[in-house]
């Protein structure tokens, strides 16, 4: 369960009676898009992407992510180029003395795929759910303008506005 503080209260997506539904990548959102799923039941929704930096689908990503905000939808893609760049290398149980380096923009996936002998496509729920809430707090940090910051944190509590 997620908690998130919110205007000093301790609130959970539950609470908001949020649903968190994953659909697939970009191409799954057009169908949702153009069938109207949630806008036919009047139901609020937001939509988080994968950035996939250094991809030829990036730009791709960048503009269904500023037509989604100018539609009005709460819309996000993650700094790094998929979930599985966020995925703490402590959690990985490499053997010692392993160098493996994950960079925001690597294919992640491949590389912890080769490190632990792991299926690519169970890559996220089987190392995801080991990190620690001080190592996702790590992995979503990044610098902007010289202050610390924290994507998911931000992202989480702009996404829960919207049951307000």
């Amino acid at each position: 369960m997620i908690h998130i503080l919110l205007n000093r209260t301790l609130v959970t997506f539950d609470d908001k009676k949020i649903a968190l539904v994953p659909i697939g990548g970009c191409g799954n959102l057009k169908h949702w898009r153009t069938l109207q799923l949630a806008e036919q039941f009047e139901i609020p929704y937001c939509v988080l992407l994968d950035s996939d930096k250094g991809t030829p689908e990036e730009q791709k990503n960048i503009e269904q992510i500023e037509e989604l905000r100018q539609d009005g939808i709460k819309a996000y893609v993650t700094r790094k180029r998929e979930p599985e760049n966020y995925i703490h290398k402590d959690c990985l149980s490499l053997r010692e003395g392993n160098n493996l380096s994950i960079t925001d923009t690597c294919d992640a996936k491949v590389l912890i795929a080769n490190e632990t002998s792991t299926k690519k496509s169970i890559i996220l729920e089987t190392f995801w759910t080991r990190m620690t809430v001080d190592q996702i707090r790590e992995m979503e940090k990044y610098s902007e303008e010289g202050n610390d910051r924290y994507e998911f944190t931000e992202m989480f509590s702009d996404l829960l506005t919207v049951a307000d």
